[in-house]
């Protein structure tokens, strides 16, 4: 499987080829390589199938509660709070929640 991402002029990505591979590792990576032969042709298709792969609904809402229900712990200064409340961002990147 070949692919890259460049930006057209738009601003978006286009699907093109050959370093994305490269920046996954374990689980991501062995399922893309499992991925059969233009299976996935854009952005939007590398999203969709990761999404549903790696983020079942049970825990993308579990992931979701947590962010919503985020609270600083009494012993918690700001930052670590913030660090915190950031690593759950990260930790559901499809989290449709507006900055």
């Amino acid at each position: 499987m070949r692919l890259c991402w460049k930006i057209d002029t738009v601003g978006r990505f286009e699907f093109e080829g050959e370093n994305f591979p490269f920046s996954l590792e374990g689980a991501a990576r062995i399922w893309l390589e499992k991925e059969p032969p233009r299976s996935i042709e854009t952005w939007d298709d590398l999203v969709s199938k990761f999404i549903n792969k790696f983020f079942p609904p049970s825990k993308t809402t579990n992931l979701r509660n947590e962010i919503t229900r985020f609270q600083q712990k009494f012993d918690e200064t700001f930052y670590e709070a913030w660090d915190r409340f950031n690593d759950l961002l990260r930790g559901c990147p499809h989290h449709g929640f507006s900055e």
